[in-house]
């Protein structure tokens, strides 16, 4: 299954084919690993024990790494390609998340195993929808931050930085820090020990195939929305025709374009990223509703030194046998009758 998620990337056109042959070879592929998706998940279906469990793997996998898959790449090309930023300061602008990740990870993941993964798999990506929604708030003319030593560049990210992206980064890290630890041990807990191989395939092959999918689902939305805003703000706009769309293309500023139309794509492309956040905000919150509704902690039973643990299997424990010390108890001795009936005749 992972196999033929990944076909697209492994299978591609020679370069050496006309673009136009490369174009329906690219679909063509892209529709085999969608049909061959569809195919393996039928087949797994009629699996007995997997069908019952299988919504449990695949939805919150679909909707939460469709929304980690939708945010990051979308803050990456908005940062860069609309408010300025550089590659270097992009990718330290989200560091935070990474450091609550690193050191308080093993925390929450004790918890979890202490209480379950339901309450973690439920209130975090919760969490994370919240520091997504503040990053649907950035303005357009957001100062940007160019991590260097030479010229506007700087060391120190800008003040806008810590308005705008640090405490959404901040609550996006908590949430993440809450959810990822118990994330691979509720999906694979939620079905039975004989099929958690068939659930790791269902969960692998979803994560490679249906993020992309949901991402370039979103893109569609994304694209069509800046494109009429661009209408909007500049009557007659071509925004329709080709030539326009490879010079004035969704969250990039365009160079050769008049300032107008610089203008008004960097207003329409602040407006789809942040429609691109609230969409992966709502996948968030399907998600952890998803997991509140469907995941089941394990019951818990007594285990450790204290507990009473069965006997090996095709061993009979002694009759009377004391737990504690190994000694054998002793039936206690007949006593001897008493009485004008015990004296012999």
């Amino acid at each position: 299954m992972t196999a033929v998620a990944n076909l697209p990337g492994i299978a591609k056109p020679p370069p050496f084919m006309p673009e136009e042959r490369r174009a329906e070879e690219k679909e063509r592929l892209a529709r085999m690993s969608i049909d061959g998706f569809l195919g393996c998940w039928s087949a797994l279906e009629t699996w007995d024990g997997v069908k019952e469990r299988a919504h449990l793997i695949a939805a919150p996998t679909l909707v939460i790494y469709g929304a980690l898959y939708v945010s990051f790449t979308f803050e990456g090309i908005f940062f860069i390609g609309t408010l300025g930023y550089n590659e270097q300061a992009a990718g330290l602008a989200g560091i935070v998340s990474s450091l609550f990740l690193v050191l308080f990870s093993t925390r929450f993941g004790a918890l979890a195993a202490r209480y379950g993964p339901r309450l973690f798999m439920a209130l975090g990506p919760a969490i994370m929808a919240l520091g997504l929604l503040w990053f649907a708030r950035i303005p357009s003319d957001s100062r940007a931050w160019v991590l260097g030593t030479t010229g506007d560049a700087s060391v120190l990210p800008p003040a806008d930085y810590f308005v705008d992206l640090f405490p959404g980064y901040v609550v996006f890290g908590i949430g993440l820090t809450i959810m990822v630890a118990p994330l691979t041990t509720a999906l694979m807990t939620s079905v039975p020990s004989s099929k958690s191989g068939v659930a790791s395939a269902i969960n692998n092959a979803i994560s490679r195939v249906g993020s992309p999918l949901v991402n370039a689902l979103i893109f569609v939305a994304v694209a069509s929305a800046f494109y009429a805003s661009i209408a909007e703000q500049v009557p007659g706009t071509p925004v329709d025709t080709r030539e326009f769309r490879i010079e004035v293309a969704p969250l990039n500023q365009p160079e050769d374009a008049s300032a107008q139309i610089q203008s008004a794509a960097r207003t329409a492309s602040t407006e789809a990223f942040h429609f691109a956040m609230f969409v992966a905000a709502g996948l968030l919150l399907v998600g952890s509703a998803v997991n509140a509704l469907g995941i089941r902690n394990p019951s818990r039973t007594a285990t450790g030194p204290g507990a009473e643990q069965p006997p090996p299997e095709g061993h009979e424990a002694p009759t009377g046998a004391l737990r504690g010390g190994g000694h054998e108890r002793q039936p206690p001795p007949a006593r001897a009758p008493t009485g004008p009936a015990s004296e012999p005749p």
